[in-house]
């Protein structure tokens, strides 16, 4: 138990944005909250970033933490440029 909780502390320190705001920071109805929520689960960048994200060789990349940023940065980059095209 104790091994698995440090590994989660070891990945939870990079942080990356794939242009979606956070719905949970979202307020009013719950309504307004609700199309918050499927506004960001639908939208093609989370969905390009969790992709390419459950692409990476995470098991090589944990033992390679500048890999791991660049891997990172590399998908907020995709979704940046996605983000500009529309």
């Amino acid at each position: 138990m104790r091994q698995a909780k440090s590994a989660q502390l070891t990945w939870a320190r990079y942080y990356t944005h794939w242009g979606v705001d956070d719905p949970a920071k979202s307020t009013g109805t719950r309504e307004e909250i609700d199309a918050v929520f499927m506004h960001a689960y639908r939208s093609r960048s989370l969905r390009t970033g969790l992709e390419a994200f459950l692409a990476l060789p995470l098991n090589n990349l944990r033992q390679n933490t500048s890999a791991l940023k660049a891997a990172l940065h590399n998908i907020e980059s995709l979704n940046l440029n996605h983000t500009h095209a529309n």
